[in-house]
């Protein structure tokens, strides 16, 4: 007789394995419902009567929104064919109420927050929609040395179908592409965008995050310096970054890299 009557499974951390294992969120998932199905064969094979999944996250009652990719998809989805922008669709485009279907999707993060951070790494593509669908938002450029700002890029392995971050040319294509529409964004907005450089903030970081909240209008709070003490779960490469104090040793780590990456760093100012 099987003195197992009931079997409970809680998934928890697949996403992040993935991440250690450096592959994708998506890997670790795959991986997780391996596991699942392995655990569910034994227990018919052991005629174990009682199986339970717990499949629900705790960290997604209280997810935080970061990088939703929400702007960028719409866009691509409305106006977006075969790579190029179909002029005929922008008109109708511009007269959808974006910022309703903004909020309809925030509904799923059970975010109890009026000030919502959205850092989509493609957000600087679409300011200009930004600033028609989001005409109150506030838009903070954070500026970092080239060379540091490419290795960084080149280092990490992102969830996304694109290529241009693990090669040297295209990186340096990309980047450069980025500095030019940042330059453009910046001419047409002028002080509506806020410029922080990344090493000044490193350095001065009480100066730089009041400023940052200042330019917000948001109040003040001590614990805007004590970052690293928030337990709101973070599921982006910052990860490990954002559970620390702010430090400066990453500032021109790019050196320890010159020559497995002069192809990348000629190619860029």
């Amino acid at each position: 007789m099987n003195a197992l009557n009931h079997v409970a499974i809680i998934m928890d951390g697949n996403g992040r394995w993935g991440l250690r294992k450096k592959k994708s969120r998506n890997f670790g998932h795959l991986k997780g419902l391996k596991t699942v199905e392995t655990v569910i064969k034994t227990s018919i094979k052991q005629k174990i009567p009682f199986l339970t999944l717990y499949a629900f996250s705790t960290e997604n009652w209280k997810r935080s929104v970061s990088e939703i990719n929400f702007l960028p998809k719409k866009i691509w989805d409305s106006i977006i064919n075969n790579y190029e922008i179909n002029k005929d669709l922008v008109e109708n485009f511009l007269k959808e109420n974006i910022s309703k279907k903004y909020e309809e999707q925030l509904l799923s993060y059970n975010i109890d927050s009026e000030t919502i951070i959205d850092k989509t790494l493609s957000n600087f593509w679409y300011i200009g929609f930004i600033k028609i669908f989001f005409p109150n938002s506030k838009i903070i450029h954070c500026k970092r040395n080239s060379k540091d700002n490419c290795m960084s890029i080149y280092k990490n392995l992102f969830d996304i179908h694109e290529g241009w971050c693990y090669d040297e040319e295209e990186l340096a294509d990309y980047y450069m592409i980025y500095k030019d529409i940042m330059s453009f964004w910046s001419d047409k907005f002028g002080e509506e965008i806020l410029e922080v450089k990344y090493e000044t903030l490193a350095e001065n970081p009480n100066v730089e995050i009041k400023k940052i909240i200042n330019f917000c209008n948001l109040d003040w709070e001590e614990n805007c310096l004590r970052f690293n003490e928030n337990n709101n779960p973070i599921k982006t490469l910052s990860v490990n970054q954002a559970n620390k104090p702010i430090y400066k040793t990453s500032i021109e780590s790019f050196k320890n890299f010159e020559k497995e990456l002069s192809i990348l760093f000629s190619k860029i100012d």
